[in-house]
């Protein structure tokens, strides 16, 4: 089997021309990539019937991601970036997943389909705070205000 790997890095690129290359791919790789789109809910799903591996690293364009990807086995997020939008949406459906890696700041909800195939999952989280007059601050000492959920929807048998 032909093993299609593409690297895309500090591009803007639009939503329809990044969904197109996920059929032809077992793995994607993207760094620094400005996802464009006309959607006004911001999201960003990603469906591949091939897609392996799924590398995202620094992009933006988006506030909410989907991964419905059948043959996913190896995911990485990560968001070293502060103007991230803390109130945003990850919705994985991979029932292949195997490793999971989530570095950088984070995200308000996560609803994951399929976890019980994971087998390694390395999160290093980065966590902005927020002070009393509401101001942003990466300051560790001051007080933290966060919200998280994880939603573990058990795949039927």
């Amino acid at each position: 089997m032909l093993k299609r790997y593409i690297w895309l890095v500090w591009i803007f690129i639009a939503k329809p021309d990044l969904l197109s290359l996920l059929a032809r791919v077992n793995t994607l790789h993207l760094v620094s990539v400005h996802i464009s789109s006309f959607d006004t809910q911001e999201w960003l799903h990603l469906k591949s019937q091939s897609l392996e591996n799924l590398i995202i690293e620094d992009c933006r364009g988006f506030r909410c991601l989907g991964i419905y990807t059948p043959q996913l086995k190896y995911l990485k997020v990560e968001n070293s970036r502060e103007e991230y939008n803390p109130s945003g949406l990850i919705e994985i459906d991979a029932p292949k997943l195997t490793s999971l890696v989530w570095k950088g700041y984070m995200y308000k909800d996560y609803i994951f389909s399929s976890p019980s195939s994971l087998v390694t999952v390395e999160v290093d989280t980065k966590i902005n705070s927020v002070d009393e007059h509401e101001h942003l601050n990466t300051d560790s000492s001051m007080k933290m205000k966060m919200s998280m959920s994880m939603k573990l929807i058990p795949s039927p048998m």
